[in-house]
């Protein structure tokens, strides 16, 4: 619910205790990605405020384990496939976007406050039509 709250501040600090709790103990998101991913790719992907956008971002990341190494998007595959825990949140994590995630560096989530170099996960003229998922 937080996640959805008229305030944007409620939603910042929200999805920064979310990226804090996926990175640092995975394994207790584990079981409820089906609830947590879909708001959080919500948030990513259509809020007004870039620090909410940028927290959801690393907590996905996090939550779907995202890493930028070959087969880094094993674990997101699994979950927004149909019938996946996560499913539900497919129509928001498109493949760019996926590749988006992947790309982030890792510095930047050490970043407290934000980043000057937020960004955004809508699509831009660089985008390719390399297939992560395969819809």
């Amino acid at each position: 619910r937080l996640l959805r709250d008229d305030g944007s501040e409620v939603r910042e600090a929200t999805t920064a205790a979310l990226k804090r709790l996926t990175k640092e103990h995975p394994e207790a998101i584990g079981p409820h990605l089906g609830a947590i991913v879909p708001s959080l790719a919500d948030v990513s992907v259509g809020d007004r405020s870039k620090e909410a956008r940028y927290y959801a971002d690393r907590a996905l990341r996090h939550a779907l384990q995202i890493y930028d190494t070959p087969n880094g998007l094993e674990m997101a595959q699994a979950v927004l496939k149909a019938g996946g825990n996560a499913y539900a949140a497919r129509t928001k994590l498109t493949d760019p976007v996926l590749r988006r995630l992947k790309a982030l560096p890792d510095e930047s989530d050490d970043e407290e406050g934000g980043g000057a170099n937020w960004g955004t996960l809508g699509g831009d003229q660089d985008d390719d039509d390399q297939v992560v998922l395969g819809d």
